[in-house]
């Protein structure tokens, strides 16, 4: 984790807002949070945005979501249905577990483009 506080200094970061975790079974993984943490309610429902692009092309995709604030962060979770998608390729490759961080920031267009021309190396 001492990488990833050295990566939010060097671009600026707030706290983290979002953890996103990929899982099998939404459903499942909300029951189970819920239990053994103390985590919801989740709400839970199907998207399927209106452009999607994967790898540079524009392709369809559909996933089944669940939320839930986790004190001042919320916890998204995320079943991979149909289509391409980060969230496939990372079910495929690694299996259920956490695929992002969120951050809320005042201007993404500013940051992303002031973010390259920093050195963001880990090393």
């Amino acid at each position: 984790m001492a990488g990833m506080n050295e990566l939010k200094a060097k671009l600026g970061l707030p706290p983290i807002s979002q953890i996103g975790v990929v899982v099998k079974d939404v459903q499942k993984a909300a029951d189970s949070y819920s239990s053994l943490l103390g985590i919801g309610p989740f709400t839970i429902y199907d998207f399927v945005p209106e452009m999607h692009v994967f790898n540079g092309e524009q392709t369809y995709a559909k996933v089944k979501m669940g939320k839930a604030m986790w004190n001042n962060m919320e916890l998204e979770l995320i079943q991979p249905m149909e289509g391409k998608s980060p969230h496939m390729d990372f079910l495929h490759q690694r299996g259920e577990g956490v695929q992002h961080f969120g951050f809320n920031v005042p201007n993404f267009d500013d940051l992303y483009e002031n973010s390259s021309k920093r050195d963001l190396s880990l090393c």
